[in-house]
Parts: C-alpha cells; structure tokens; sequence
C-alpha cells in the first residue's frame, strides 16, 4: 500500500471511533432531549451530532484532509510529456 492508501485507511479508522463515540451518547441524549427539549438542545448537539457529522466526514473519506496531507502531482508533469528519465527534460515538440 501506498502511503496515500494508507493515511485514507487511518482517516477511516478514526472516523469509525468517531462514530462510536456519537453513537453512545445517543441513549443519554435521546431521553434527555425528549423530557427537556428547549434546555437540551445544545449539550445534545454538542455530545452526539458533531462527532456523528465528524464521523460521517472523516468514513467517506475525509478528502480535504488526505488533499492537505496528500496534494496531487500537478497536471504538467504527466508521465507522456516527460523525457529523459531522471532529468526530466520536457518534450519540445
């Protein structure tokens, strides 16, 4: 595996302890909103659905994260333009 693959496959993991970690915040804030829904909004929000929207960003693969670790080769230098193995010279026609 590429370390490109490989740091899509951490960004996954983590998003999967993310999601565990909203998902057991929801028995306690099911009941909590359910009794109290004006006063429970916030902490409800704050403990369950920003790390199930986190989760969510980071199993579908987080791009903006693995673009900013990862940035792609830019689109000059593609393999059929290229000329000279190690050098790298340009093709002039």
């Amino acid at each position: 595996m590429k370390p490109k693959e490989l740091f899509g496959l951490a960004v996954r993991l983590l998003g999967l302890v993310f999601l565990y970690q909203g998902l057991t915040a929801m028995p306690i804030v099911i009941p909590m909103m359910l009794t109290n829904p004006a006063g429970a909004f916030l902490p409800g929000i704050l403990s369950a659905g920003l790390p199930l929207a986190i989760a969510y960003w980071l199993v579908s693969g987080g791009g903006a994260l693995v673009r900013l670790a990862y940035p792609d080769a830019s689109p000059s230098t593609s393999g059929s333009d290229a000329v000279g193995g190690a050098l790298g010279n340009k093709l002039d026609a």
